[in-house]
């Protein structure tokens, strides 16, 4: 069944000599696959050849008119292990996409691997029909860790040079970061969703997402932080505050309601905090709403929060941006918005994010707005995606 499963990451930094970063910057996370070792090794028992875990390779490339940029374009995994020495190991757990679909393109080419009849027929239809294509990929996933399974007759016929040359690398996925420093210490806290969908009969979940809910304390962690000034607090703490998001879109939202909490502590003067949250159901946001109203409930940090969810069985759907327009919000934050100093936070999806925008309109004025946005006050981080400061 079709689903999510939210998780708080804390990542200890002093490992890695606990580099800075402030609330709104991002963190560009390296999975690996999650798959044992003897899971490999069956893979890699159907390729050409004797290879196995704990084989080293070094590949070259000796074709002198082929340009690297056409290289990292066709074939962006063999580009990460060119001229240096690459366990299989290391190759298939974290370089190698080998949970990505395989393309079309490598239908057609493992068409003539094949040794049964109707294999390649399928790959060859797989290979030039994309309705035909989808429908597979849908039917039984076409990943190519189960390549094996889905074409028996392609054991012993698929190379290992071929696989460089036709899968794709494994990419970082950006997150926001969802801790303050200056309040957490030697951490980096990061919120993440994983989706669980179907394809047929198989259950599939994110590379990433699934990679880091999975760790376990003690793992390593491999990330690079990229600041994001344009989503940062701002530089005087007395300005007033309105945070919009919806979902794992509290991240960056989170971290700034930390980085209240050490204002306060240190005991500077704070302009007033308001939160509007959605989610799907209250039960997906359950997390995010009791933090939420313990920060209702910390003196200044949050003066007031309003929650809307658009599925909830039983009940009206309602967005982040309708809670804006009703009366008793409207009401409440139009003045906050009028006010030259105030500055706007959003976080979720593009669409999301418009609507918000349309709605801030709606309540005080288009030129407020503008100005707002003219004046790097109305700041939108758009899943990882920054649209406007």
């Amino acid at each position: 069944e079709n689903g999510r499963r939210t998780c708080l990451i804390k990542i200890d930094l002093n490992g890695c000599g606990s580099p800075p970063y402030e609330p709104g910057d991002h963190v560009r996370v390296f999975p690996r696959n999650i798959m044992s070792k003897g899971t490999l090794q069956n893979f890699l028992d159907h390729l050409k050849g004797d290879l196995f875990v704990d084989d080293q390779i070094y590949a070259s490339f000796a074709d002198d008119k082929t340009a690297m940029s056409t290289l990292n374009v066709h074939a962006p995994l063999l580009v990460t292990v060119l001229d240096t020495l690459v366990c299989l190991e290391e190759l298939f757990i974290e370089r190698a996409a080998v949970f990505n679909t395989i393309s079309m393109e490598a239908c057609q080419d493992l068409s003539f691997l094949a040794q049964e009849e109707h294999e390649r027929k399928a790959l060859m239809e797989f290979g030039w029909n994309e309705e035909k294509y989808d429908k597979a990929k849908i039917e039984c996933g076409m990943k190519w860790i189960q390549i094996f399974d889905l074409f028996p007759s392609l054991s012993k016929m698929v190379s290992l040079e071929f696989l460089l040359c036709n899968m794709k690398s494994n990419h970082a996925r950006s997150y926001s970061v969802s801790s303050c420093k200056a309040f957490v210490g030697s951490e980096l806290h990061l919120i993440v969703g994983r989706f669980l969908y179907s394809q047929g009969d198989k259950i599939d979940v994110g590379v990433c997402s699934n990679y880091l809910t999975s760790s376990n304390q003690g793992d390593e962690i491999k990330f690079r932080i990229e600041s994001v000034p344009s989503f940062h607090y701002p530089g005087n703490s007395s300005s007033p505050v309105i945070f919009i998001c919806t979902g794992t879109g509290y991240a960056p939202i989170r971290g700034l309601l930390q980085k209240r909490q050490y204002f306060h502590s240190r005991g500077e003067i704070l302009g007033p905090a308001y939160l509007i949250f959605g989610s799907r159901r209250v039960d997906e946001g359950v997390f995010f709403q009791s933090e939420i109203e313990g920060f209702e409930r910390k003196d200044g940090i949050l003066a007031k929060a309003f929650f809307c969810y658009s599925r909830e069985p039983g009940k009206e759907k309602e967005y982040t941006s309708d809670v804006l327009k009703s009366g008793k919000c409207k009401d409440l934050l139009r003045p906050i918005a009028e006010k030259p100093e105030t500055h706007v936070f959003i976080c979720g999806s593009a669409n999301m994010a418009e609507d918000c925008k349309q709605a801030m309109r709606d309540i005080s004025s288009p030129s407020c707005i503008d100005k707002m946005e003219k004046e790097n006050r109305l700041h939108c981080d758009v899943f990882g995606a920054i649209l406007s400061s």
